[in-house]
């Protein structure tokens, strides 16, 4: 296109014109970044469409099948016509694809389906069977599918009082060795210790380097060390006749009974269902990472499967909540985000430690979470052969499509957002007070958004209740050693203590507290 003075300037992109209702050939336009002013339609590509300009001395109306597309004024500085922006409606029907190229994301996806197959993944891959029952015992999986929480609003009420159940727990720990894996790790393990404790229903393993009884009992101190830290202590261990003479010493030493189970009788061993249930949970999670998954790397995915697995297991101290959270407390998806495991990414090079003409990201894989750190990832890179923590990463999952905030997801929050601000004005806003009307307006305003966000009723206050029925266990991802329990003590208590419930264990005397 030459311009007045004379230069020349060419368009760099196609694009559309955002009037629905003109044809969708006189609805192409050029892109000049040269023209910094304004913009400039054709009136013969209007007109050579179907489309009528009429020019007054004050104004210009184009109209089309003797409806008015556009208007405009008349300059007074330019003499020059000015056409207006027509408001934005819905169009009647769908708009017909352009003509011209576009560019669309492939990688990431917001669609709910995708969100609950990503998250599926990041669980290892459990039995559906499994997952729909933690889905129905606990609500932590189900509000990491929203993005967007929707907060008590007025806050839900609680009562005054709490109502407990004492229970004895047996201190039953289980243990046994798994057999060797397809491939020593990169830090030279091949085998497993896998310790079943009954009480909070916790499987825990410890990778191995080799069988020997020095190996054995460093692995099985380790788990002695986690359990008794968390005030579950083992009291009783039945084990294979495996066991070392170390080993016997260690529990003599601890004053843990323990029990070996009759020769090649070793389904009297809590332990080898333990054992299977594991090994099936982890070996979904092999079976859902990259292909291209250095398989050396398995020994540091364990973290990440102890914990999915027991995320989907209920406790036996209380139902209500599950092995992990038991054990470990509860597990806060925000503050750890989880992944699914093997998955490629880019690791960002911070500018404090890259070269200047380096490259700014470096190949990795995903190999867990990073529990002591904030919203960061444990990845393993490829360039230095060794583990690294980082918090900025681009994934490229094979198995399943990266989720994305959904555009109603986007608009819900700032609906959330506006009617918070509207029904909570600042006292010390430097703004006039508002009037009467302005209020009622807000007010209005403020509803429609509420409603949109969550059209939901409000949360019903809550009432002490006359009696409390006791939950039933999860089912779980494994069989239950139903036959090792112990019997229970029931001893309500009928005072207020706290607004929280809570239930109450013993073991060696020490009472611990845990919140329903």
């Amino acid at each position: 296109m030459v311009l007045l003075d004379g230069r020349t300037i060419k368009s760099t992109h196609v694009t559309e014109l955002d009037v629905p209702d003109l044809p969708l050939a006189a609805r192409t336009a050029h892109i000049f970044p040269g023209l910094t002013n304004g913009s400039l339609i054709s009136i013969g590509q209007l007109c050579d469409h179907g489309c009528i300009a009429t020019f007054t001395s004050d104004a210009v109306t184009i109209t089309l099948d003797k409806k008015v597309i556009l208007r405009g004024d008349r300059s007074a500085p330019n003499r020059l016509w000015t056409l207006h922006a027509p408001s934005s409606t819905p169009p009647t029907k769908p708009l017909p694809s352009p003509i011209f190229p576009v560019a669309n994301n492939v990688k990431h996806s917001s669609l709910l389906a995708d969100r609950i197959a990503f998250l599926h993944a990041s669980l290892f891959s459990p039995q559906l069977s499994t997952w729909s029952v933690a889905f129905s015992a606990t609500d932590s999986i189900v509000d990491n599918l929203d993005e967007n929480p929707v907060p008590d609003d007025p806050p839900a009420l609680k009562s005054n009082f709490l109502y407990a159940d004492c229970y004895e727990t047996t201190g039953k720990i289980f243990s046994d060795l798994t057999g060797r894996f397809v491939t020593s790790s990169s830090t030279g393990n091949a085998y497993m210790l896998v310790v079943y404790d009954y009480d909070s229903n916790f499987i825990h393993v410890e990778p191995m380097k080799n069988r020997t009884g020095t190996e054995i009992l460093a692995a099985y101190r380790r788990a002695f060390d986690l359990f008794s830290s968390r005030g579950l202590r083992p009291q009783l261990q039945r084990l294979d006749n495996e066991a070392s003479t170390a080993l016997q010493q260690f529990m003599d030493d601890s004053r843990v009974d323990f029990q070996l189970v009759p020769p090649h009788l070793h389904r009297r061993n809590v332990a080898e269902r333990a054992i299977r249930t594991f090994k099936n949970h982890f070996i979904a999670g092999l079976c859902s990472t990259d292909k291209d998954f250095p398989l050396h790397l398995w020994d540091r995915l364990l973290p990440q499967a102890i914990m999915t697995l027991n995320l989907l297991r209920g406790s036996q101290i209380n139902p209500r909540l599950s092995a992990w959270a038991q054990v470990h407390g509860a597990f806060d998806f925000n503050r750890t985000p989880l992944a699914p495991p093997g998955v490629k990414v880019l690791v960002h090079e911070k500018p404090t430690v890259r070269k200047s003409w380096s490259p700014h990201a470096v190949d990795g894989w995903y190999i867990g979470p990073a529990m002591h750190h904030y919203r960061c990832y444990r990845v393993w890179i490829n360039s230095t052969t060794s583990e690294r923590i980082a918090d900025t990463l681009t994934w490229f999952p094979s198995k399943v499509q990266m989720p994305t905030t959904s555009s109603r997801d986007t608009v819900v929050a700032a609906a959330r957002n506006l009617a918070t601000a509207l029904s909570n004005p600042t006292p010390a806003s430097p703004l006039a007070p508002l009037a009467t009307q302005e209020r009622v307006a807000l007010q209005q305003l403020s509803t429609i958004f509420s409603n949109f966000s969550d059209p939901t009723s409000p949360p019903a206050a809550i009432s002490p209740p006359c009696c409390r029925a006791t939950a039933s266990p999860i089912q779980g991802f494994a069989h239950r050693a139903t036959s090792e329990g112990a019997t229970k003590v029931h001893r309500p208590s009928q005072f207020p203590i706290t607004s929280e419930g809570a239930r109450f264990c013993s073991r060696d005397g020490n009472i611990q507290v845990s919140h329903l």
